[in-house]
């Protein structure tokens, strides 16, 4: 089903609004029958916040939005994220200890910890990309590594991951 458009997130996966979106960039980027669905030619310019174009995962993909100029209520209600992300919007993976574990898929995973973080990375990433919020929302830390944004003793980091080419794909942290 087709994932919302980042509004924030130049590149890559990103977690807004409390559910998975795909960049721009990343969506257009996609070969046939994927991309941004009526073309993406129109770059939300509305007063919304939420992109008036949605990413397509099946070429059987609606029209509803093939006008971008229309009011952005079709594809913004569109909250179907990914089957790993929990529609919701709330990731209901918990992992503890300094590692995720192997993710068992090579589609899109994501899991939260309250573990205090001072380091991490990634292993078996071929082809994924990871997106890093605290409690899902707020400012996306999308290079693996980078220095994650403070966060308090009862809030979460939201480690989100694109779908990727290996199935045991994980995270580590210290």
């Amino acid at each position: 089903s087709p994932l919302p458009l980042c509004v924030n997130t130049q590149s890559g996966w990103g977690w807004e609004n409390n559910q998975s979106c795909v960049s721009r960039e990343t969506c257009s980027g996609q070969p046939a029958p994927f991309g941004i669905e009526g073309g993406g030619t129109g770059s939300s310019s509305s007063s919304s916040s939420s992109s008036s174009s949605s990413s397509s995962s099946s070429s059987s993909s609606s029209s509803s939005s093939s006008s971008s100029s229309s009011s952005s209520s079709s594809s913004s209600s569109s909250s179907s994220s990914s089957s790993s992300s929990g529609g919701s919007g709330d990731c209901p993976n918990v992992r503890t200890g300094g590692q995720s574990g192997n993710f068992n898929t090579t589609g899109a995973f994501c899991f939260k910890t309250q573990d205090n973080v001072n380091g991490w990375g990634v292993s078996n990433f071929s082809g994924r990309t990871i997106s890093v919020t605290v409690n899902g929302s707020g400012t996306a830390v999308t290079s693996p590594g980078a220095s994650l944004p403070a966060k308090g003793a009862s809030d979460y980091y939201h480690f989100s991951s694109s779908a990727g080419s290996i199935s045991y794909a994980s995270v580590y942290w210290w």
